[in-house]
């Protein structure tokens, strides 16, 4: 496709969401990059059209939804998370916090890093350095040994990916299930993303430990 188009969408993404033009052009070669689009515009159309309806209906933005997906698509994209699932994990978290876009996705990439296993200082696109450690990692493994299902337990054991949305789903059920309290979730996550972005897991934690979690309406209207 050309880049004439690639703009257009652009421009559409920058007048239905009331955000500039830089960062409408950073979501969209941050998503058709991460998720292998290959520019095509009737894919990256529909792209703009999902983050316009959870624009419309949830109390977050598409300059914030825009603005933070760049930072946490090809981590996402890595771990097998689809586009949708992404975008209603930041939705989600960006309605209940109000949390800046960036913030939100930063706290995201950390958590995925976490799960990925690797170790060391890491960068979003604007610069900001945030280090995943040893103790980050072995902290997400003992919650989830404690409080995964099995399918996250034999990734565990098997040394396979482990499905993000899943570790996070074991985690609201025990939470649910009265296996894991405020503070206990609390303590726990601040050791798995630091103190600087654990709000925003607990945030995503407790939505899907809900009867009307945020999160599932999101998927159910992307279906």
């Amino acid at each position: 496709e050309s880049a004439g188009d690639m703009a257009e969408l652009a421009t559409k993404a920058m007048l239905v969401g009331d955000t500039t033009a830089d960062v409408a052009n950073k979501f969209l070669i941050g998503v058709n990059a991460a998720w292998g689009m290959n520019g095509a515009m009737s894919e990256l159309s529909k792209v703009v059209d999902e983050t316009d309806l959870v624009n419309n209906r949830y109390a977050t933005t598409l300059e914030k939804l825009a603005d933070g997906m760049p930072i946490v698509a090809s981590s996402a994209a890595n771990m097998n998370m689809s586009f949708e699932e992404t975008l209603a994990l930041l939705a989600t978290i960006n309605s209940k916090t109000q949390e800046t876009g960036r913030k939100t996705a930063t706290a995201v990439r950390s958590f995925l890093i976490a799960i990925s296993g690797q170790v060391g200082e890491f960068v979003d696109d604007t610069g900001e350095t945030y280090e995943v450690t040893t103790e980050n990692i072995e902290a997400l493994t003992d919650a989830l040994k404690l409080y995964g299902n099995e399918a996250v337990q034999s990734a565990i054991q098997t040394g396979q990916i482990i499905n993000p949305m899943e570790a996070l789903n074991s985690l609201a059920q025990a939470y649910k299930d009265g296996l894991i309290d405020d503070i206990s979730l609390q303590e726990m996550l601040i050791k798995v993303a630091g103190k600087m972005r654990y709000n925003q897991l607990v945030t995503i934690v407790k939505d899907l430990a809900s009867e009307s979690s945020t999160y599932r309406e999101i998927r159910s209207l992307q279906r």
